[in-house]
C-alpha cells in the first residue's frame, strides 16, 4: 500500500470514527505521522497473518505520533523489521495486548513500564539481549513470551509480575538461571529452552509454582566453552583445584588465579562465545596463531615465560576436549600413557588425542601435565568440581571398569540432575501437561512416576531409547505422545495405565507389548511411520477405542481380533502394505468412516456390506479393480470418494445408496455405466447434492490428515475442480454424453464435469433447478442447450472448452448468477443478454477471439471484478464508464490502442492492468482515478514513460502524475546513458577509455583502483528520440538529440574487486567487455563476464572488444558466441590502444548501439532533472536519505514512492549509489567514486594484517589516511557491512572480518562422508555469493573456521560445511549431526541463499540433491524431484544409476513434507498442477543393498 492510499484510508477512518483498523500484509514500509489522528482507534493490526497472500509489512520504525492513540487496547506489529520502539509507546496507557514478535528488536525502551494495564506482551523471535527493570511495573501482565531472543540475563524486577500466568523463555545463552521463578506463583504455563546445567538450577525453585498446570522443557546441549571460560569456571573452585596439584605447580596456578580475579566481569568473557581461543607461545609467529581475545592477551602478558609451556599444554588438551568429534568414541583398545615416573598399573586410559599431545610435549613437561590432567578432567565436568581428593589422579589403566568412563560419568551426572528436577516437579500438584524435548534427554529417572496428577505427557525428539517402568505409575495419564525419539518398544508397564490412558501417539516402535490390551479406556490410537509389521492380538481388548489411525508403518495384515473393537468409529489405513482385509472387519458395526489409501489391496471382503453405520468411504490409490456387490448394503452412506484408476464400472447395487449426497469419481471410465440406462441413475436421485466426474490416471497423494473428522475437508482441498489431464488406459471408455436421467437429480446443488471427451449436454440438464454451482471444464462442447437458462438457482458458472463458439441468449435468464468464468478459445462475441445478469459481481473471460464488448455491459452495475485478458479486444465501449462499482479491471494481453474518455468515471477502481497492449497514449481523464493503487502499463511499445516509472505498478498515482506532466509539456528528453567497461585485470580497459575520450595512450599507466567514472558527450542520430507525443517540444528535442551524455565507468579487473561489481552492474547501460587478444576465452573468463552482466544488467546490450591485437589477433568463435549470448551485439571488434587501430570503429559502434537503445531519450519530468542537477553539484561524498528527500520536496517531488523511483533511476544512470535492498534503502546517498575508492583501498591494502582477514580500527586509520576520509572511515566500513563485504566480530568491538581477504588454504574440518548433502549450481557463480552468505550467517560460524571459499557453521549439535567451487560454478553444503536439526540448519542456509539470489534478477540458480552413497552419480534437480512427487511418483532411476531411488527419501532429507507444503503455500508454487503430498518409502534404493530410512525422515 502506497503512502497516498494509506493517507486516504486514515482520512476515511477519522471521518467514520473507526475503532478497528486491520492493515496486515499490505506491504507498508512507513507509517505517516497522520496515524496519530486515529484517536478513536482501539485495535490496530500491522502484523502478518499466517498463510495470507499479501505482502509483508516492513516497518523499521514507528512515528512518535503513535503515542497519540490513547484509546488503543490492542497493537499487533508482528513480522516487521522494527529495531527499536519510540519513547512515545509509553503513552498508550490503555494498551492491553502488544505483539512485537518476529522483529529485530535489540533493546526494549524503559517506557514499556508505563503500560500498566498490559495483559499480554509477545517479544518472541527478536534479538533482545536484555530487558529494562521497568518491566517489573507491568503488574497486570498475564502473558509474557520471550523465547528465541539473545537474553543473557533477566532483571530481578521480573519477579514482580505476580499476575503472570503464561511465560516462555530461552535460557540457553544465560550463565545462570534467574532466581525470580519462585516468585511467579500465579504461573499456569511455563515453557523453557535451557541446558542441563540450568535444569539443575531450576529444581531449586520450581516447586514453589504451585498453580503450574503446563510445563514444557527443551533441554539441549549448550555451546562449547572457550578456554577462558573454562579457566573462570575453575577459578570458582580454587581450593579444590589447589588440592589436585603438587606444590611445585602452585606458582603457575597462583598466577592464573591472580588474573582471573581481575576478570570477574561476566561481560569480559561472554558465555557461549563462538570463537574458542588459542594462547600461543612466544615462539609462535603471529601470522600462524589463532585469534586471541582481549582476555587471552592479558593472560599471556601476565604469565611468566616458564609457565607458558604448562599453559599451552592445558589449553591444547582443553581444545581437544572441546571438540569431541575429533576423537572416535568407539576406540576398542584404549592406549596407556606412561611416563618413567608412573607405574603402568596405576595409569589411566587415554584417548588418541592424549597420544598426540603426549608426543608433542618435552620430557620435562610430562610430570606437570600429569598433575594438570585431573584439573582438565574437572574442567570438562564443571558442575562436579566440588569433588575432593588427596592424591592427584593419574591416567587410568585398561583394567579400569568401563562404568568409570567419562561417557558413563556424564550419563550418571545427567541422571542425577534429572532426578532432582523430577523430584521437584512431582510436588506441583496442579500439573496436568508436561512437554519434554531436546538432545540432552537420554534417560528419564524413575522419579517420573511421582507425577501422579499428569494427564498429558509429550516426549519430542529426545535421545531416549527406553522409558522407565515407573511410567506405569502415572495413573491419571490420558494422553501419551512419543514423537521423534529413539525408543523401539513400549514397556509392559504401560498396561498399568488402563484406568486413564485414552490417546497415545507413538513413533519409532518395532513392537507393541501385549499389555497394551489393558488400556480399557483408550479412545484414540495413532501409529505413524513405525517399524511395526503386525499388531498384537491384544489390540482387540481396546473395547473403548473410537479412532484407529495406522499410517506409514509396515503392516502386512490386520489381526482378526480387530473385530472386537466394538466402539470403533474411525478407521484409517494409509500407506500400509496390506494386501487384504480380514472378514472380521464386518463386525465393526459402529464404524462411521473407513479410509483405505495407498495400500496394496486388490479386493474388498464381502463383509464390508455389514458396516451399516458407515457414512463415508474413501478408496484412494489402492489396486482395487472392482467394488463388491455388498456395497449396496451401506444404506447410510452419504459420501463415496472413489480414486481407483483400475475400477471401470460400478455394481448395479449402487442404486441402493439412496441417501448418498456426495459422489467423487476420479476416473471418468467409471461413468460409462451411467450411460447405460436408468438402473444406475435411479440410485443417485433422492438426496444427491454433489456430483463430480474427474479424469486423471494417477492422482497425487493426499495431504496428511491430522484429525479423522477433517478427512473430507482435506480431500476436498487436495482435489480441486480443475484436475490435471492425463491419458486414460485404452480399454477404458470415455464419458462422451450424460444420460437424460441426469435431469432426475432434482436435489443436486453442485455438478462438476471434467472430461475432454464430453461433446454435448442433454436438454434434461435444465431440470436441475436446485443447482447452484456448475463447472464444465476441459470439454469439447460446441454448444450449450437453451435449457441452461432454466437453472435459475445457479450462482456460479464455469465453462472451459476449445470448441464452444457462442453462448445461448438464454444465459440471460440466470438472474441470480454472481460469478461467470469463461475460458472459450473460439468465442467471438458475448450475447447482448449478458446485460441481464444484474447480480453478476465477477466476470472472467480469457483466451478468446473476442474483439468487442456489447454495450449492454453497462447494466452490470454491481460488477466489482472484470477480467478480460488474453483476448483480441481493440477498444472498449464508452458504456464501460457506467460500471461504477468496479474495483478490478484486467485487460492485459489484448490489442487495445486507445481507451475511452469514460474510463475516468470509474472513480472507485483500485487496480487497472493494461499491460501487453498497443497503447501509446491515455486520455487525460485517467487522472480522475484517485483511488487507483495499481496500474500496469508495461509492454506497450512506444508508451512515453521511462521503464523505471512503469515498473512501479503498485504506485499508480506516481505513474499517472508522470504521464500528466508529460502531456502538459513539463518534460524533456533524458539523453543520457551509462557505459561500463568490464573484463579481467590488465586487459587494457583504462587505455581504451583514454583512447576513446582523449585519444591518448600510456604504456605503463596505473591500474584502476576500484571504479573510475568519466563524463563523455557523443553525437548520435535522432532515432534515439523514439516515440514522442508532445508536438510542442518536438523541435527542441530534435535540436538536443545530437548530444548524448555518456557516464563512462571503468571497472578495476582485479579478482578482489569482483565482489563489489554486483552493486554497479545495472540496467539502462551499454556494456563493453574487453578481452586480451593474446589469451584464450577461458583465460579471459568470457562466459563468466557475459553471464554476470546478464544476471545484474538484464537484457542490456554488450559489445565485445579484443584489445592488444598489435601483439596477437583475436581468436574467438564469433558465431557461437552470438548464438549463445543474444545480447552480444555485432560486430565483435579488434583494437590496439598502442597503435590506435580499431578505436574509430569502437567509437562508431558505441554511438550506433546507443542510438538503438530504448529509453535513452525518454521524456523525464523537469522536477526530476532539477533534483538530479542539485545532487551532481553537491560536494559531499554522501548525504543522509533525509537530506535527499528534503531536496526532492524543494523541487516539488513530494511523493515518497516517486522519490524512491527517482533514486533508482539515478542509480541506474550512475549519478548516485543507492540500492532498493531493504537493508540499504533508507541509508545514505553516495558518491559512487568516493565509496568504491575507499573500499578498494581496504581490499587492496599492502599493509600487513596481524591476523588474516581481520581489520582493526588502527589499520583502518592507516589505510584510509586520505583527507577525504577523515572522520568518515567508519562510514566506509559501515557501507561494507551493508554491502555484505565484512562483519564485526561479536567479541571484539571495532574489529571486522573480511572474507575476501582470508587465506585460500582449506582448514581441516573432519569427516563428512555420512553428512546430508546439497548443492546449488549456477550458470556462473559470482564470488560475492559466498562472501555475503558468510557475512549473513557469521553468528553461526564455528570457532571462526572460515576461509576464502568456505565456512563451517554450527547450530545446536549440527555442523554445516559450505564451500564455493568457482571453477565448477557451484556451492556445496554438507550437514552432519543427528535428527531433524540437520534439515533445520540446511533450511537456514538455503533461506539465506534464496534471499541473496533474490537480489540478482538474472542469476537462475538450480538446487541439486546428491544421491547418498553414489558420488559418481550426477545430483538430481530438486525441482524435478518436486515434480515427481506432485505426480505421485514414488521412485525413479537417476541418470548413471541402475537402481530405483525413492523420491520421498531424497526430498525428506532436505525438508519434511509439511515444510514443503508451507513453502508452496507461501510462494504459491503449483508444480504442474499437482498437489504436494506425502509419499511412502523408507528405503531410498529398491533392490540390491537396502540402505534404510533417513534419520531426517519426517514422521
Amino acid at each position: 500500500m502506497d503512502r497516498d492510499r494509506l493517507l486516504r484510508l486514515i482520512d476515511e477512518a477519522v471521518r467514520e470514527g473507526y475503532t478497528e483498523l486491520d492493515l496486515r500484509d499490505h506491504g507498508i514500509t512507513e507509517l505517516p505521522s497522520e496515524i496519530g489522528r486515529l484517536t478513536t482507534l482501539e485495535s490496530l493490526n500491522l502484523g502478518h497473518e499466517p498463510d495470507a497472500s499479501g505482502e509483508y509489512n516492513r516497518l523499521t520504525t514507528l512515528p512518535p505520533e503513535i503515542g497519540m492513540l490513547t484509546a488503543l487496547r490492542s497493537l499487533d506489529l508482528n513480522s516487521n523489521r522494527l529495531t527499536t520502539l519510540p519513547p512515545e509507546i509509553g503513552q498508550l496507557t490503555a494498551l492491553q495486548t502488544l505483539d512485537l514478535s518476529n522483529n529485530q528488536l535489540t533493546i526494549l525502551s524503559s517506557e514499556i513500564g508505563q503500560l500498566t494495564v498490559l495483559q499480554s506482551l509477545d517479544l518472541s523471535n527478536n534479538s533482545l539481549t536484555g530487558l529494562p527493570p521497568e518491566i517489573g511495573r507491568l503488574t497486570t501482565l498475564q502473558r509474557l513470551l520471550l523465547h528465541q531472543n539473545q537474553l543473557t540475563a533477566l532483571p530481578v524486577e521480573i519477579g514482580q509480575l505476580t499476575a503472570l500466568q503464561e511465560f516462555s523463555l530461552s535460557l540457553d545463552r544465560m550463565p545462570d538461571l534467574p532466581k525470580m521463578f519462585g516468585q511467579l506463583t500465579a504461573l499456569q504455563a511455563l515453557s523453557l529452552n535451557l541446558n542441563l546445567d540450568l535444569l539443575t538450577d531450576l529444581s531449586t525453585g520450581i516447586s514453589q509454582l504451585t498453580a503450574l498446570q503446563s510445563l514444557a522443557l527443551i533441554v539441549n546441549q549448550p555451546e562449547p566453552l572457550s578456554i577462558a571460560e573454562q579457566l573462570i569456571l575453575a577459578s570458582t573452585n580454587r581450593a579444590q583445584v589447589q588440592e589436585l596439584l603438587p606444590q611445585e605447580a602452585l606458582p603457575t596456578l597462583m598466577t592464573l588465579q591472580s588474573l582471573l580475579r581481575e576478570s570477574d566481569q561476566p561481560s569480559d568473557l561472554p558465555r557461549g562465545t563462538d570463537q574458542p581461543t588459542v594462547l600461543p607461545s612466544p615462539e609462535i609467529d603471529s601470522d600462524d596463531s589463532t585469534i586471541l581475545t582481549e582476555f587471552d592477551l592479558r593472560l599471556r602478558s601476565m604469565l611468566p615465560e616458564a609457565a607458558l609451556t604448562t599453559l599451552m599444554t592445558l589449553h591444547s588438551l582443553v581444545n581437544e576436549l572441546d571438540q569431541p568429534s575429533d576423537f572416535p568414541v568407539e576406540t576398542n583398545q584404549p592406549t596407556v600413557l606412561t611416563s618413567p615416573e608412573i607405574d603402568s598399573v596405576d595409569s589411566h586410559t587415554s584417548t588418541k588425542s592424549d597420544l598426540r599431545l603426549w608426543s608433542m610435549l618435552p620430557e620435562a613437561a610430562l610430570p606437570t601435565l600429569m598433575d594438570l590432567q585431573p584439573l582438565v578432567k574437572e574442567l570438562d565436568q564443571p558442575s562436579d568440581l566440588s569433588v575432593k581428593t588427596d592424591q592427584p589422579t593419574v591416567l587410568p589403566s585398561p583394567e579400569t571398569n568401563s562404568d568409570d568412563s567419562p561417557t558413563s560419568a556424564k550419563s550418571d551426572l545427567r541422571l542425577k540432575q534429572l532426578t532432582a528436577i523430577f523430584s521437584e516437579i512431582s510436588q506441583l500438584t496442579a500439573l496436568r501437561r508436561l512437554f519434554l524435548g531436546g538432545n540432552q534427554l537420554e534417560v528419564l529417572p524413575s522419579e517420573i512416576g511421582q507425577l501422579t496428577t499428569l494427564q498429558n505427557l509429550t516426549l519430542f525428539q529426545t535421545n531416549l531409547t527406553t522409558l522407565p517402568p515407573e511410567i506405569g505409575q502415572l495413573t491419571a495419564l490420558q494422553e501419551l505422545m512419543l514423537l521423534g525419539n529413539k525408543q523401539e518398544a513400549l514397556l509392559s508397564e504401560i498396561g498399568q495405565l488402563y484406568n486413564s490412558l485414552r490417546s497415545p501417539y507413538e513413533t519409532n516402535l518395532t513392537a507393541l507389548p501385549s499389555e497394551i490390551g489393558q488400556l480399557n479406556l483408550l479412545r484414540v490410537l495413532v501409529l505413524l511411520d513405525t517399524n511395526l509389521t503386525a499388531l498384537p492380538p491384544e489390540i482387540g481388548q481396546l473395547t473403548a477405542l473410537q479412532v484407529l489411525i495406522l499410517q506409514g508403518n509396515k503392516l502386512e495384515a490386520l489381526s482378526p481380533e480387530i473385530s472386537q473393537l466394538a466402539a470403533l468409529q474411525h478407521l484409517m489405513l494409509l500407506e500400509e502394505e496390506l494386501e487384504s482385509l480380514p472378514p472380521e472387519i464386518g463386525q465393526l458395526t459402529a464404524l462411521r468412516v473407513l479410509s483405505l489409501m495407498n495400500t496394496n489391496l486388490t479386493t474388498l471382503p464381502q463383509e464390508i456390506g455389514q458396516l451399516t453405520a458407515l457414512t463415508e468411504l474413501v478408496l484412494f490409490g489402492n489396486n482395487l479393480e472392482a467394488l463388491p456387490p455388498e456395497i449396496g448394503q451401506l444404506t447410510t452412506l452419504q459420501g463415496l470418494y472413489l480414486y481407483e484408476p483400475n475400477i471401470t464400472t460400478l455394481p448395479p447395487e449402487i442404486e441402493q445408496l439412496t441417501v448418498l449426497k456426495e459422489l467423487y469419481l476420479s476416473n471418468s471410465g467409471v461413468s460409462t455405466r451411467l450411460s447405460g440406462g436408468s438402473q444406475m441413475v435411479d440410485a443417485l436421485l433422492t438426496n444427491m447434492q454433489y456430483l463430480s466426474f474427474h479424469k486423471f490416471n494417477k492422482p497425487a497423494r493426499p495431504q496428511e490428515v491430522d484429525q479423522p473428522d477433517t478427512l473430507l475437508t482435506q480431500l476436498r482441498s487436495v482435489y480441486p475442480t480443475e484436475t490435471a489431464q492425463t491419458a486414460l488406459p485404452a480399454e477404458i471408455k470415455p464419458l462422451m454424453v450424460l444420460p437424460p436421467e441426469i435431469g432426475r437429480l432434482t436435489t443436486l446443488q453442485s455438478l462438476v464435469l471434467s472430461s475432454d471427451d464430453l461433446v454435448t449436454l442433454p436438454p434434461e440438464i435444465g431440470q436441475l433447478t436446485a443447482l447452484q454451482f456448475l463447472a464444465i471444464n476441459g470439454t469439447h462442447l460446441t454448444t450449450l442447450p437453451p435449457e441452461i437458462g432454466q437453472l435459475t438457482a445457479l450462482q456460479s458458472l464455469e465453462l472451459s472448452s476449445d470448441d464452444l463458439t457462442t453462448l445461448p441468449p438464454e444465459i440471460g435468464r440466470l438472474t441470480v448468477l454472481t460469478e461467470l468464468y469463461l475460458s472459450l478459445k473460439q468465442l467471438k462475441a458475448l450475447p447482448p443478454e449478458i446485460g441481464r445478469l444484474t447480480a453478476l459481481k465477477n466476470l472472467t473471460l480469457w483466451g478468446s477471439e473476442l474483439t468487442v464488448l456489447p454495450p449492454e455491459i453497462r447494466h452490470l452495475t454491481v460488477l466489482t471484478n472484470l477480467l478480460l485478458w488474453n483476448s483480441k479486444l481493440t477498444f472498449l465501449p464508452p458504456e464501460i464508464g457506467q460500471l461504477t462499482a468496479l474495483r478490478f479491471l484486467n485487460l492485459h494481453s489484448n490489442c487495445l490502442t486507445t481507451l475511452p474518455l469514460e474510463i475516468g468515471q470509474l472513480t472507485g477502481l483500485w487496480s487497472l492492468d493494461l499491460s501487453n497492449n498497443q497503447l501509446t497514449a491515455l486520455p487525460p481523464e485517467i487522472g480522475q482515478l484517485t483511488n487507483l493503487w495499481s496500474l500496469d502499463l508495461r509492454n506497450n511499445p512506444g508508451f512515453p514513460l521511462p521503464p523505471e516509472i512503469l515498473e512501479k505498478t503498485g504506485d499508480a498515482q506516481t505513474i499517472i502524475h508522470a504521464y500528466l506532466d508529460y502531456l502538459a509539456g513539463q518534460t524533456r528528453p533524458l539523453n543520457e546513458v551509462k557505459l561500463v567497461f568490464v573484463g579481467e585485470g590488465s586487459v587494457g580497459k583504462t587505455s581504451l577509455v583514454n583512447r576513446l575520450l582523449h585519444d591518448t595512450f600510456e604504456a605503463n599507466s596505473d591500474k584502476t583502483g576500484g571504479i573510475a567514472i568519466h563524463r563523455w558527450e557523443i553525437g548520435c542520430q535522432s532515432s534515439v528520440v523514439g516515440n514522442q507525443q508532445n508536438s510542442e517540444s518536438a523541435s527542441k528535442i530534435e535540436d538536443q538529440i545530437s548530444k548524448i551524455r555518456v557516464n563512462v565507468w571503468d571497472f578495476g579487473g582485479q579478482e578482489i574487486m569482483h565482489a563489489t561489481h554486483q552493486f554497479f552492474l545495472t540496467k539502462r547501460t551499454l556494456y563493453v567487455l574487453v578481452l586480451d587478444s593474446r589469451y584464450s576465452e577461458a583465460e579471459n573468463r568470457l562466459d563468466y563476464w557475459l553471464t554476470l552482466i546478464r544476471s545484474f544488467g538484464g537484457d542490456s546490450p554488450i559489445l565485445v572488444v579484443g584489445n592488444k591485437t598489435d601483439q596477437h589477433p583475436l581468436d574467438l568463435d564469433r558465431r557461437g558466441l552470438l548464438a549463445k549470448y543474444p545480447t552480444v551485439r555485432e560486430p565483435i571488434l579488434e583494437t590496439s590502444c598502442a597503435t590506435g587501430a580499431g578505436i574509430a570503429d569502437l567509437r562508431a559502434a558505441i554511438a550506433g548501439q546507443i542510438a538503438q537503445m530504448p529509453h535513452v531519450a525518454d521524456p523525464v519530468v523537469n522536477t526530476w532533472f532539477e533534483v538530479k542537477a542539485q545532487l551532481e553539484q553537491t560536494d559531499a561524498d554522501y548525504i543522509p536519505y533525509a537530506d535527499y528527500t528534503r531536496i526532492c520536496r524543494e523541487k516539488s517531488v513530494d511523493n515518497p514512492d516517486s522519490q524512491r523511483v527517482l533514486l533508482g533511476f539515478l542509480h541506474d544512470l550512475g549519478v548516485v549509489l543507492h540500492f532498493p535492498d531493504p537493508r540499504l534503502e533508507t541509508t545514505n546517498i553516495l558518491n559512487p567514486e568516493w565509496v568504491t575508492r575507499g573500499v578498494y583501498h581496504i581490499l587492496n591494502t599492502r599493509l600487513p594484517f596481524a591476523e588474516p582477514g581481520i581489520l582493526t580500527w588502527d589499520m583502518l586509520a592507516r589505510i584510509l589516511d586520505d583527507e577525504s576520509y577523515q572522520e568518515k572511515r567508519m562510514f566506509i566500513v559501515d557501507m561494507m557491512q551493508k554491502f555484505e563485504l565484512c562483519y564485526e566480530l561479536p567479541d571484539r568491538k571495532d574489529t571486522f572480518l573480511i572474507p575476501d581477504l582470508l587465506p585460500k588454504e582449506v582448514p581441516g574440518t573432519g569427516a563428512w562422508d555420512e553428512a546430508l548433502a546439497f548443492e546449488v549450481h549456477y550458470p556462473v557463480l559470482p564470488g560475492s555469493i559466498l562472501t555475503r552468505l558468510i557475512v549473513r550467517m557469521h553468528r553461526l560460524i564455528k570457532d571462526r573456521t572460515t576461509w576464502r571459499a568456505g565456512v563451517l557453521l554450527t547450530c545446536g549439535n549440527n555442523e554445516a560445511l559450505v564451500r564455493a567451487d568457482l571453477s565448477a560454478n557451484r556451492i556445496t553444503i554438507a550437514v552432519r549431526g543427528s535428527g531433524s536439526g540437520r534439515r533445520e540448519l540446511l533450511t537456514r542456509i538455503r533461506h539465506e541463499l534464496e534471499n541473496i539470489h533474490s537480489t540478482i534478477a538474472g542469476l537462475r540458480p538450480e538446487e541439486k540433491v546428491p544421491i547418498p552413497g553414489h558420488p559418481e552419480v550426477k545430483p538430481v534437480d530438486y525441482q524435478h524431484l518436486r515434480t515427481l512427487e506432485s505426480l505421485g511418483e514414488e521412485t525413479f532411476i537417476p541418470q548413471g544409476l541402475a537402481q530405483r531411488v525413492s523420491v520421498r527419501y531424497l526430498l525428506d532429507g532436505v525438508e519434511p513434507p509439511e515444510a514443503r507444503r508451507e513453502r508452496d503455500a507461501k510462494y504459491e508454487v503449483h508444480i504442474h498442477g499437482g498437489q504436494v503430498g506425502v509419499i511412502g518409502s523408507d528405503a531410498y534404493i529398491e533392490g540390491g543393498v537396502h540402505h534404510g530410512g533417513s534419520d531426517d525422515t519426517a514422521a
